[in-house]
């Protein structure tokens, strides 16, 4: 993984410590754009290190910074012409974040709005109230996640000379738009792709040290959304199941940890607006739902679907259950067309999870009865689909509109896209091809 390189770190550290020093000077409050400029600079000598500390080919080089270009490109179509030290969009959860960010930042507002406003305070120490440079600290966030899963792409699948598999890394649709917003789902992607990293470490060597990181790390996370806690519980209950009899960490230990587990995101769930499951009391079921996803989709929204699915007992829960799963996983589906702009956003998003999911699951049931189900690429595609859909679950129950799903989703694409490169990789029998050589 390229933090655990010394070069692009120092770099990077240098960046945010020198943009830092100039905002305390007060040189960003006066300077906006160039500040702006300063830092985009920054991250593109931040990234031509990692490329040159790496071992990506041309063709990986090339679409890695295709992808930059094309990410960093959009954020200035969008910011051309506007006062930059305010919110480019005046409505949605960024222009709210934005908001109390400022409102932080000036001393007026004390009340809790997620942790994402905490999070824009601290950006504005390093260049100052600069709604582009924010923007583009996501876009740093973005990037660096598709280039760990390229360093990882090109150890597993480099032999295939798979353009298919490095596009869809570079390209995913969506996380551009993750990218050019304020959303906190580029610091989800972030963190759940280093988390994810460490897990398949302890997958093929199982040191309990890439465990504990790869559960630390999924901390930022939910301090911003405690409903993606199924993640690190799946994390705990696939070291458990993984190891042999004589290997198998003492049972009263894993209970312990599930104990702490629980009781952290108890604790974080106070860290977040809608306060989830610690809102008060309600029978109402669809409410306890919604407040454990994190929900507050509209209903009468052009985007809504399964608005008449609502469950007033815990049979029709279990009932509706995959039908919320489906709807929530591959939304817009047709039935909820209502143009061009869904269509694009099936075709482009809903289809591409379609196809990541089409092949791990292949990839379980072709090999469930030989000896690649014992490979560590076998156990990274069963505990990463499951972590995916056990999230997805949660977010399922209460999410109900297409664009709360999509953002809820596409946050976890890190995963699904390691996911993807160990499906291919045993797909192709590139196991298979290298114990025969």
């Amino acid at each position: 993984m390229i933090i655990e390189k010394g070069i692009p770190t120092f770099v990077l550290i240098l960046l945010i410590l020198t943009s830092s020093v100039l905002t305390a000077l007060g040189f960003n409050s006066y300077e906006p754009w160039i500040t702006a400029l300063l830092w985009t600079i920054g991250i593109i000598l931040f990234f031509v290190c990692c490329i040159q500390t790496s071992n990506l080919n041309q063709i990986e080089i090339v679409l890695f910074i295709l992808s930059l270009m094309v990410c960093m490109g959009y954020v200035y179509s969008r910011a051309i012409g506007h006062d930059i030290s305010e919110a480019l969009v005046k409505n949605g959860d960024a222009y709210g974040f934005w908001e109390r960010a400022v409102s932080y930042w000036n001393g007026e507002s004390i009340s809790r709005y997620t942790i994402m406003p905490y999070v824009l305070n601290l950006e504005f120490h390093i260049f100052d109230q600069n709604y582009l440079c924010c923007i583009l600290f996501n876009v740093l966030f973005c990037e660096l996640a598709i280039f760990n899963l390229l360093l990882y792409a090109g150890k597993k699948l480099r032999a295939l000379a798979d353009i298919f598999s490095i596009t869809l890394i570079c390209f995913f649709p969506y996380l551009f738009k993750i990218a050019s917003s304020l959303w906190r789902e580029a610091m989800y992607v972030l963190f759940l792709s280093f988390s994810f990293y460490f897990f398949m470490k302890y997958v093929e060597n199982r040191k309990l040290r890439n465990l504990y990181l790869a559960v630390l790390l999924t901390v930022p996370v939910l301090l911003g959304h405690s409903g993606y806690f199924p993640i690190p519980l799946v994390y705990f209950v696939a070291s458990l199941l993984m190891n042999d009899a004589n290997n198998r960490k003492n049972i009263g230990v894993f209970v312990i940890e599930l104990i702490l587990l629980f009781v952290f995101v108890r604790i974080v769930m106070q860290f977040n607006s809608i306060d989830y499951l610690t809102g008060g009391k309600t029978s109402d079921i669809d409410d306890f739902f919604n407040r454990l996803a994190g929900s507050d989709s509209d209903l009468n929204a052009g985007s809504a679907y399964l608005v008449g699915f609502k469950a007033s007992n815990w049979v029709q829960v279990v009932l509706f259950a995959p039908i919320r799963l489906v709807f929530y996983m591959f939304s817009p589906l047709p039935v909820n067309w209502r143009g061009l702009k869904d269509i694009g956003t099936f075709v482009f998003d809903s289809l591409l999870h379609f196809i990541i999911m089409y092949k791990a699951i292949k990839v379980l049931l072709i090999y469930r009865n030989t000896d690649a189900k014992n490979m560590n690429e076998y156990q990274i595609v069963k505990w990463g689909l499951l972590c995916y859909l056990s999230a997805a679950m949660v977010f399922a129950m209460g999410t109900r509109t297409a664009g709360t799903a999509i953002r809820h989703r596409d946050a976890v694409v890190a995963i699904e896209l390691f996911v993807y490169i160990n499906a291919r990789y045993l797909e192709k029998g590139i196991w298979q091809q290298q114990i025969d050589a």
